[in-house]
């Protein structure tokens, strides 16, 4: 038995689709056996599971509570799994692989749009789909910017990356923001280094809080 957000990647081959409840038993060991329910709980699934002779999937929007009395017989999805930490993955992660487009606009209606963008980012998204958001992110009502996103975006059956977390950059408290290369001048002169130490500012992760010594030539 398997649990998850995203039914369409079992509806390849031979299948038979059930809402609510189940009304067909799942006995056919040919087919797949789809439920789209909210309220299939463990005591549900160890009453059907003797019946189940290939698979029914269950797509739902959080898995029940599942013990030592079911566990070797399912399966839950990783998209589940993070779901209940991360509120925002399930409607990007639809974004990005589901084919029924206008499920994913159903779920995609709330999410924040910048984080939306930094999971576009991570996963390779056609330069197309950035090109019409530049033409319109600006411009046009933020409903036209999230249609951009489901209808332009191709999905693809691969595991949605995490945006990775940017490196926190060293800013010494004298300094302009567009002195990009601040960090390099201080790990490599000492007599900066040692300026800043002096008027009791901060320096670089990794470096010593003491003065360093400086050689000159006589």
């Amino acid at each position: 038995m398997i649990f998850t957000d995203d039914d369409s990647k079992f509806m390849e081959s031979k299948y038979i689709m059930m809402i609510g409840e189940i009304d067909t038993p799942p006995t056919d060991k040919d087919t797949t056996y789809i439920l789209r329910s909210n309220k299939f709980k463990e005591k549900d699934v160890l009453e059907w599971l003797p019946m189940i002779t290939n698979r029914l999937v269950v797509c739902c929007d959080r898995p029940p509570k599942i013990t030592k009395k079911s566990e070797d017989y399912v399966i839950i999805s990783d998209s589940l799994k993070i779901k209940g930490k991360s509120n925002h993955y399930s409607p990007i992660n639809a974004l990005l692989t589901w084919k029924d487009r206008r499920r994913v606009n159903a779920v995609f209606n709330k999410t924040p749009l910048p984080l939306a963008k930094a999971f576009l980012k991570e996963n390779d998204v056609d330069i197309t789909v950035w090109r019409k958001l530049a033409q319109t992110a600006m411009f046009l009502p933020e409903k036209y910017v999230r249609a951009i996103m489901v209808y332009g975006i191709e999905p693809a059956h691969k595991k949605t990356k995490f945006p990775k977390k940017k490196k926190q950059e060293y800013r010494h408290e004298q300094s302009r923001s567009s002195d990009k290369h601040i960090e390099v001048i201080v790990k490599n002169s000492i007599t900066v280094s040692n300026r800043i130490k002096e008027q009791g500012g901060s320096v670089p992760k990794g470096m010593k809080k003491s003065k360093g010594l400086i050689q000159e030539w006589l």
